[in-house]
Protein backbone atom coordinates (compact mmCIF):
# COMPACT_ATOMS: atom_id res chain seq x y z
CA UNK A 1 0.00 0.00 0.00
CA UNK A 2 1.59 3.28 -0.88
CA UNK A 3 1.38 6.58 0.75
CA UNK A 4 -0.82 8.47 -1.57
CA UNK A 5 -3.93 5.78 -1.23
CA UNK A 6 -3.34 5.71 2.62
CA UNK A 7 -3.58 9.93 2.30
CA UNK A 8 -6.62 9.59 0.15
CA UNK A 9 -8.31 7.02 2.62
CA UNK A 10 -7.39 9.27 5.70
CA UNK A 11 -8.83 12.12 4.55
CA UNK A 12 -11.38 11.61 2.08
CA UNK A 13 -13.06 8.32 3.22
CA UNK A 14 -12.80 8.24 6.73
CA UNK A 15 -14.72 11.42 7.17
CA UNK A 16 -17.13 10.92 4.96
CA UNK A 17 -17.67 7.20 6.80
CA UNK A 18 -17.71 8.88 9.95
CA UNK A 19 -20.18 11.41 9.20
CA UNK A 20 -22.69 8.94 7.76
CA UNK A 21 -22.13 6.75 10.69
CA UNK A 22 -23.32 9.54 13.11
CA UNK A 23 -25.89 10.41 11.03
CA UNK A 24 -27.12 6.54 10.85
CA UNK A 25 -26.92 6.29 14.38
CA UNK A 26 -28.54 9.55 15.39
CA UNK A 27 -31.78 8.03 12.95
CA UNK A 28 -31.73 4.85 14.45
CA UNK A 29 -31.72 6.55 17.75
CA UNK A 30 -34.36 9.12 17.24
CA UNK A 31 -36.71 6.25 15.23
CA UNK A 32 -35.92 3.94 18.62
CA UNK A 33 -37.99 6.69 20.40
CA UNK A 34 -35.14 7.87 22.68
CA UNK A 35 -34.40 11.66 23.93
CA UNK A 36 -31.43 13.39 23.43
CA UNK A 37 -29.17 12.03 26.58
CA UNK A 38 -28.92 14.36 29.86
CA UNK A 39 -25.16 15.19 28.79
CA UNK A 40 -26.14 17.17 25.45
CA UNK A 41 -28.69 18.66 27.25
CA UNK A 42 -27.97 22.61 28.35
CA UNK A 43 -27.90 23.10 31.89
CA UNK A 44 -28.93 26.73 31.89
CA UNK A 45 -31.18 26.46 35.57
CA UNK A 46 -27.95 25.90 37.46
CA UNK A 47 -26.64 29.11 37.60
CA UNK A 48 -23.63 30.53 36.30
CA UNK A 49 -21.84 27.90 35.64
CA UNK A 50 -24.50 25.50 34.61
CA UNK A 51 -25.47 28.57 31.73
CA UNK A 52 -21.57 28.55 30.63
CA UNK A 53 -21.51 24.80 30.56
CA UNK A 54 -24.74 24.32 28.88
CA UNK A 55 -23.53 27.31 26.09
CA UNK A 56 -20.23 25.21 25.94
CA UNK A 57 -22.16 22.43 24.97
CA UNK A 58 -24.09 24.23 22.46
CA UNK A 59 -20.75 26.27 20.61
CA UNK A 60 -18.80 22.61 20.53
CA UNK A 61 -21.99 20.28 18.93
CA UNK A 62 -22.53 23.83 16.61
CA UNK A 63 -18.89 23.41 16.13
CA UNK A 64 -18.75 19.85 15.01
CA UNK A 65 -21.95 19.66 12.69
CA UNK A 66 -20.57 23.05 10.96
CA UNK A 67 -16.95 21.27 10.58
CA UNK A 68 -18.18 17.84 9.61
CA UNK A 69 -20.96 18.83 6.62
CA UNK A 70 -18.64 21.77 5.49
CA UNK A 71 -15.68 18.69 5.11
CA UNK A 72 -18.44 16.29 3.46
CA UNK A 73 -19.85 19.29 1.15
CA UNK A 74 -16.29 20.29 -0.19
CA UNK A 75 -15.72 16.77 -0.72
CA UNK A 76 -18.82 16.63 -3.32
CA UNK A 77 -18.59 19.81 -4.16
CA UNK A 78 -14.64 19.44 -5.43
CA UNK A 79 -15.72 15.77 -7.40
CA UNK A 80 -18.81 17.80 -8.56
CA UNK A 81 -16.73 20.83 -9.74
CA UNK A 82 -14.11 18.46 -11.45
CA UNK A 83 -17.00 16.69 -13.50
CA UNK A 84 -18.64 19.64 -14.72
CA UNK A 85 -15.58 20.99 -15.58
CA UNK A 86 -14.20 17.63 -17.64
CA UNK A 87 -18.03 17.22 -19.17
CA UNK A 88 -19.40 20.24 -19.88
CA UNK A 89 -16.33 23.07 -19.44
CA UNK A 90 -14.96 26.07 -17.42
CA UNK A 91 -18.66 28.01 -17.59
CA UNK A 92 -20.41 25.12 -15.71
CA UNK A 93 -17.35 24.65 -13.78
CA UNK A 94 -17.51 28.60 -12.70
CA UNK A 95 -21.13 27.96 -11.38
CA UNK A 96 -20.78 24.81 -10.02
CA UNK A 97 -17.90 26.55 -8.19
CA UNK A 98 -19.76 29.37 -6.90
CA UNK A 99 -22.74 27.12 -6.12
CA UNK A 100 -20.25 25.14 -3.94
CA UNK A 101 -18.95 28.32 -1.93
CA UNK A 102 -22.56 29.90 -1.48
CA UNK A 103 -23.09 26.45 0.21
CA UNK A 104 -19.78 26.11 2.22
CA UNK A 105 -21.44 30.21 3.69
CA UNK A 106 -24.60 29.13 4.28
CA UNK A 107 -23.52 25.80 6.28
CA UNK A 108 -22.75 27.58 9.50
CA UNK A 109 -25.95 29.70 9.35
CA UNK A 110 -27.99 26.77 8.58
CA UNK A 111 -26.66 24.93 11.57
CA UNK A 112 -27.02 27.81 13.94
CA UNK A 113 -30.50 28.39 13.14
CA UNK A 114 -31.61 24.27 13.64
CA UNK A 115 -30.37 24.52 17.07
CA UNK A 116 -31.60 27.96 17.90
CA UNK A 117 -35.06 25.80 16.42
CA UNK A 118 -34.50 22.89 18.14
CA UNK A 119 -33.76 25.04 21.53
CA UNK A 120 -36.93 27.11 21.29
CA UNK A 121 -38.83 23.88 21.02
CA UNK A 122 -36.94 22.38 23.98
CA UNK A 123 -38.22 25.54 25.74
CA UNK A 124 -41.48 25.63 24.79
CA UNK A 125 -41.82 21.92 25.87
CA UNK A 126 -40.68 22.97 29.58
CA UNK A 127 -43.16 26.17 30.13
CA UNK A 128 -46.30 23.97 28.63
Amino acid sequence: MDVESVLVTLVVLVPLLLVGEALAGAAAWRMAGSHIPVFFTPAWGHGRRGRLVGDAILVGAWFVCTAATMWCAFLVSFMLVHGLLFTLGTSAAFVGLVGGAVLLVAIPFAWGWQIRRHLRRGEMRSRG
